[in-house]
């Protein structure tokens, strides 16, 4: 009787032993996940962007557009919180390269070498292209005849790409502000026959209040590739976890269509 209380014991220690192992191992597991959650918990990223529409509108409220759209879904499923802040167009490369922005968008390929790339694939590409009055529309550039002799105007400190500048020799810049209501306000007083465009989308969509004045025309085949970059001081955890996300969105052309289903 003795032995068998006493192996009764031994079961019964051995099993209050057992459960208060398990108990400490899940204590201490569920201590690990709350602690890797708490990593991206209440943590913001700053991104650094311009007006750049139809994408990014800048107004008196809140940013808008499809860009801002995709970038907060994009944080926001990677755990952190977006804060954007305007910069001017030209110094947000160098906000990047010194880190007074985590993320910025659009970036240019050249404009990449101090920072990350969110992807070696482009979020979008720019198109490049001439508008015309509507009377006056070419709908095919390829045909150099059409427009090698037109007085073409652009903005000035846009890069004009090389096949129109050699072939046209009226390429006149226009400087000040608001730039593009002067473009298009020369064009409509027959100033100019025609104005270059760095990127046709912003200044051609159904959504553009130029619209139903201007017709305009893509230069095919002289694209440039635009992207999200991250800045090299960011916490290559920060980095891994944007990346894992980003794979995960569709794609930023279907983007809207997916989370409309």
């Amino acid at each position: 009787m003795v032995i068998l209380n006493c192996n009764k014991r031994s079961l019964i220690f051995r099993y209050l032993a057992g459960c208060a192992l398990s108990c400490c191992c899940l204590i201490l597991y569920s201590l690990k996940t709350f602690a890797e959650g708490s990593d991206t918990v209440g943590k913001t990223i700053t991104i650094g962007t311009y007006g750049y529409q139809p994408h990014i509108k800048v107004g008196a409220g809140p940013l808008q557009g499809r860009g801002i759209n995709y970038l907060s879904k994009l944080l926001e499923s990677a755990g952190y919180e977006p804060i954007y802040q305007v910069v001017p167009r030209k110094r947000l490369a160098q906000y990047l390269a010194n880190g007074k922005v985590d993320m910025a968008f659009p970036i240019y390929e050249n404009e990449l070498r101090n920072s990350k790339q969110m992807s070696v694939r482009p979020l979008l590409f720019e198109t490049p292209g001439l508008c015309f009055r509507k009377e006056n529309f070419i709908p095919f550039l390829s045909v150099i005849d059409r427009w090698k002799e037109l007085d073409i105007i652009y903005a000035g400190g846009t890069e004009i790409i090389p096949f129109l500048a050699e072939h046209n020799t009226s390429l006149k810049p226009v400087f000040g502000a608001s730039i593009q209501d002067r473009l298009i306000k020369m064009l409509a007083s027959k100033r100019a026959d025609a104005a270059y465009v760095a990127n046709v989308l912003p200044m051609y969509n159904i959504n553009s209040r130029f619209y139903k004045t201007i017709a305009c025309s893509n230069f095919y085949g002289h694209s440039s590739p635009v992207y999200i970059a991250m800045s090299n001081q960011l916490d290559s955890s920060v980095i891994r976890s944007l990346r894992t996300s980003y794979k995960k969105l569709p794609h930023y052309v279907e983007f809207e269509i997916e989370i409309s289903k």
